[in-house]
């Protein structure tokens, strides 16, 4: 059963005890105010107590078992009110206690509401559903507001880097944030390992042995340190991490704060990463990894364009797996797609970055080579050629590998074409001599 009380007077005190008990007490209900209430000193944020205009009116509307009171027991007097009474008259000993104890609180909600504020201006600073294209800018964005949301004097994000077990400095902001960009971490031994290992979120103080294996926060000078892992369906995909070098703890609020900002630069990677899926399944084949084929046709008018504005040479390569057919009627259908997928791979790692491989359908692939000549696509369909021939391809047969072989047609822009369909036809026609050859063979287009 909840405790009824009530409250007499119009002192500061008076005030501060019932917000008290508005904002704490869920086993107390507040019968009201006894007399006048302090309409001019009332805080706009504090709901108003009903009033009764003496003690007495009060007991027999709702009754109350605990008064507080400006006048002590003095209150008692000409009512028939026989309950307790604190005393918040001033010099009292509960007065003392309770202011102790409401100015504790009191300090305790503003460090919320600030906690709060800063949160709310932190995810309202920082739209990371832009970050589809690139997180980075968004990753920086949100640390640079984290930093002194945290009273941090440093802010870094953390990605992981080339090797297996190592975390590249992605953003840095605060003191020293340029220095310290870019360089890598060792996770393994570091304190930042239960972050990436486990997901865990890390509050300390480091002492000299954490800082051991931690050349990075050494060289930064880190005494307090507090680190999140950035999750991506669950899993940790990077770390933000908030130091200070002064000797003077992180509270649980800005611990909060910045638990804040990993979820903003959490939902920045998440955006991304799903934004490239949605991306490569719109522009690749989903059996060779490679470009599909309309993707592969605009690319082609982009860099015949290309080619044609600042006299360039670009070369178009088609390819057909020699007797792919019968191969699948022999194997089926799943070893030929594998077959497909092997071919991707030979075709990537065969190639350059700015090369584009394409899988065509079925059997057939194309590679468009910018910015090359024939010679050079010659020696490359060689090359790719023999890489096939001497392949190991799935067989239904397991005791035994399956050799296949590949025919080659090259055309050139502007050499053999001067659009990017006649181009195609060029190509297409060198297939066909290549294939009337017999299987295993390149040839260059020639009119």
């Amino acid at each position: 059963m909840a405790v009824r009380i009530a409250f007499q007077g119009t002192g500061e005190l008076a005030i501060k005890v019932y917000r008290y008990f508005m904002e704490t007490g869920s086993d107390v209900e507040i019968v009201g105010w006894i007399g006048r209430l302090p309409r001019e000193r009332w805080p706009e944020d504090l709901r108003q107590p009903e009033e009764y205009p003496d003690l007495d009116s009060a007991c027999r509307a709702a009754g109350i078992d605990i008064l507080f009171s400006e006048s002590g027991e003095r209150v008692r007097e000409g009512t028939g009110y026989a309950g307790k009474i604190s005393d918040i008259g001033p010099g009292s000993a509960e007065s003392l206690l309770l202011e102790q104890l409401t100015s504790a609180h009191e300090a305790q909600s503003s460090r919320m509401r600030e906690a709060i504020r800063d949160i709310a201006n932190l995810c309202g600073s920082v739209q990371v559903v832009g970050a589809y294209t690139d997180p980075l800018p968004k990753l920086k964005e949100t640390l640079e507001q984290a930093v002194p949301a945290c009273g941090a004097e440093l802010g870094l994000i953390l990605l992981p880097g080339e090797l297996a077990g190592e975390m590249e400095v992605a953003a840095a902001a605060g003191e020293d944030a340029g220095r310290l960009s870019g360089k890598n971490v060792n996770v393994s031994g570091s304190v930042l390992e239960a972050v990436m290992e486990a997901g865990k979120s890390i509050i300390m103080q480091l002492a000299a042995e954490d800082l051991t294996s931690d050349a990075l926060l050494r060289e930064a000078g880190v005494s307090f340190l507090m680190a999140i892992p950035l999750l991506v369906n669950g899993s940790p995909a990077g770390a933000i991490v908030a130091a200070r070098r002064r000797e003077q703890p992180f509270s649980p609020h800005q611990m909060g704060v910045l638990t804040v900002a990993a979820t903003q630069a959490s939902l920045a990677l998440q955006v991304a990463r799903l934004y490239g899926d949605l991306e490569a399944n719109a522009t690749r084949d989903p059996v060779s990894g490679l470009f599909n084929q309309a993707f592969f046709h605009s690319r082609l008018q982009e860099e015949v364009n290309r080619a044609r504005r600042y006299s360039l040479n670009v070369c178009l390569l088609l390819m057909d797996i020699d007797g792919f057919d019968l191969y699948a009627l022999r194997n089926g259908r799943a070893l030929a797609d594998l077959v497909i997928s092997d071919m991707g791979n030979i075709l990537r790692k065969g190639t350059r970055e700015v090369d584009v491989p394409a899988h065509l359908g079925e059997g057939r692939f194309a590679l468009l080579l910018p910015e090359t000549r024939r010679l050079g696509a010659v020696r490359l369909a060689e090359r790719l050629r023999s890489v096939v021939e001497e392949y190991p391809f799935p067989s239904q047969d397991r005791e035994r590998d399956e050799r296949l072989s590949v025919c080659v047609g090259i055309a050139s822009f502007p050499a053999n074409a001067d659009n990017e369909r006649t181009l195609m036809e060029r190509a297409l026609d060198a297939l066909r001599a290549a294939q009337a050859r017999g299987p295993n063979n390149v040839h260059l287009f020639t009119p």
